[in-house]
């Protein structure tokens, strides 16, 4: 897809409601993607080193695609949720 060429008007890509979703025709996706990156990384216990790789290659990746004419990123984000372990006696 060349600069010149519009994104198509009829696109629709139905995502799951909890997903992360980046529309790449905007120039602020570099920012939304940094954005979601920082909200997964919070609480997990990434390093800062950790944090800053993940964003580069998914960065990386949405640049790859961009290339080849991608119009938009989705992630499932992760939900950790930790379930209580119990003791029989």
């Amino acid at each position: 897809m060349t600069t010149a060429e519009a994104p198509p008007s009829d696109y629709r890509l139905l995502v799951p409601r909890d997903w992360f979703r980046v529309d790449l025709t905007h120039e602020r996706w570099r920012r939304q993607l940094k954005t979601f990156v920082d909200k997964q990384s919070a609480g997990s216990g990434a390093s800062a080193e950790v944090t800053r790789r993940i964003w580069e290659t998914l960065r990386n990746t949405v640049e790859l695609g961009l290339v080849q004419g991608a119009l938009e990123f989705s992630s499932k984000p992760n939900r950790r949720t930790v379930q209580p372990y119990r003791l029989r006696s």
